[in-house]
């Protein structure tokens, strides 16, 4: 099964863009939910993950969930990779996305 990709953006976030186009020149689908349609679901998440940055992404692959940030109040962050702008294209060699 292939990797699926949801990403979490807000309109107006130029690193929600960046992330959103290195996918699209990459060929890669994905999944968006933009936070200004969706607040319940920019809840959830903001208190879930202990963090108000975006973008938040998640690659489910064989039933298994990893949680993208930029940064988190989380004491111990459990599949949760945090990550720095500079670094989203080798996050995504990384995890062959």
């Amino acid at each position: 099964m292939e990797k699926q990709i949801t990403i979490y953006t807000l309109k107006n976030c130029p690193i929600c863009q960046f992330l959103k186009g290195e996918l699209e020149g990459r060929k890669r689908e994905f999944k968006e939910i933009r936070i200004e349609d969706n607040n319940e679901i920019g809840d959830v998440l903001e208190e879930k993950f202990k963090t108000i940055t975006y973008p938040i992404f998640q690659i489910y692959e064989k039933g298994k969930i990893l949680t993208f940030l930029r940064e988190t109040d989380l004491e111990s962050p459990n599949n949760v990779i945090i990550f720095d702008i500079n670094n989203i294209p080798n996050i995504l060699n990384q995890y062959e996305i």
